[in-house]
């Protein structure tokens, strides 16, 4: 039969939200039987689904560049003009870019968001990704009043389509979170955790909300409700092998330090390190590091074995001079 990759696409669809490496196995079996088909539709559409595995589950980015930029250039075929996926994989493309070094890819970023807007239809989900993109991308710019407009719009135009509104709440705590809004932050996540809790394909976002909420706690004083949004948060992202996005490391980052507990901080940082290594998160990776090697030195370790290597990682980036300066000011060269 020629579409019996079917067979494994949707065990790969099965798998993503809790074993992400799995699923991209089955997504890869089902690329060789669409291929052995000669059916390219098909292979359009795992391409499609393999990113989105790559991207927001396995957080493997040096896997997915090369396989997103293969799949942008296919689907500009005439023969995928009637395909939503054809639309979607620049989406994916965007996604990579993100997560790689939103900075430095930023012109990348917004020819593809600019694709996306003149080759989506009205009224089709595409037109909601979009948003979200353009949301997320201020976001983590710093570029907060921009931010704030387009997550105001996010939530008035999925209000009706609860996926994207729950998306649009988690990027509106996520805006609180980096403007120090935190009895704002703490009310949004509180209202979100119900929401959240019985959807496997919203796990990592159950965990960043607990973890908001843990540190919006300790943030008001009550650490008996931090403690245990904190251990919450943290057990639901031992059970699953999805990997976390770095704003949840963020959040417990500051949730540690807020109670002076930098070596807490510091351990958490260097796990973060370890489940990115050669995922290709550049610029998260360099983030992740500077604030690692801040860490140890207000606890007076050394830092100079470390200086090296975190500076190979900043030169991988578009525009590496911002994060440069704060290596040698932490370096103190």
């Amino acid at each position: 039969m020629t579409d019996n990759w079917r067979i494994h696409f949707w065990r790969a669809q099965n798998l993503r939200e809790q074993d992400p490496e799995l699923a991209l196995e089955e997504f890869r079996i089902a690329r060789k039987l669409a291929t052995q088909a000669g059916d390219p539709r098909a292979l359009l559409e795992i391409d499609h689904w393999t990113l989105q595995a790559m991207i927001y589950r396995a957080r493997d980015f040096t896997a997915a560049l090369p396989l997103a930029v293969q799949a942008t250039i296919e689907a500009r075929k005439p023969q995928f003009q009637d395909m939503m996926e054809r639309i979607c994989v620049h989406d994916d493309m965007i996604g990579t870019y993100l997560g790689i070094d939103p900075l430095g890819y930023d012109a990348m970023i917004e020819q593809a968001m600019d694709y996306m807007e003149r080759e989506t239809p009205p009224g089709i989900q595409c037109a909601y990704c979009l948003q979200s993109y353009r949301a997320s991308f201020a976001l983590h710019c710093g570029r907060y009043e921009e931010a704030a407009q387009r997550i105001s719009e996010y939530l008035a135009m999925s209000e009706h389509f609860q996926h994207h509104f729950l998306a649009a709440q988690v990027m509106l705590c996520q805006y609180t979170y980096r403007q120090g809004q935190w009895e704002a932050m703490l009310k949004i996540a509180q209202q979100l955790e119900s929401d959240l809790l019985d959807d496997d394909g919203y796990l990592q976002d159950l965990c960043l909300v607990l973890a908001a909420q843990a540190l919006g706690q300790r943030k008001q004083g009550d650490e008996a409700a931090a403690t245990l949004a904190y251990r919450r948060a943290v057990t639901k992202a031992a059970s699953t092998r999805v990997v976390m996005e770095p704003m949840y490391f963020d959040l417990l980052a500051d949730y540690h330090e807020a109670s002076g507990g930098l070596e807490e901080a510091a351990n958490l940082r260097q796990r973060q390190l370890e489940q990115m290594a050669g995922k290709g998160q550049h610029y998260w990776e360099a983030r992740a590091r500077l604030h690692r090697l801040s860490l140890l030195k207000r606890l007076g370790q050394p830092i100079e074995a470390e200086i090296e290597p975190t500076r190979q990682v900043i030169q991988r980036l578009q525009q590496p001079a911002e994060l440069l300066t704060a290596l040698e000011k932490l370096s103190g060269s």
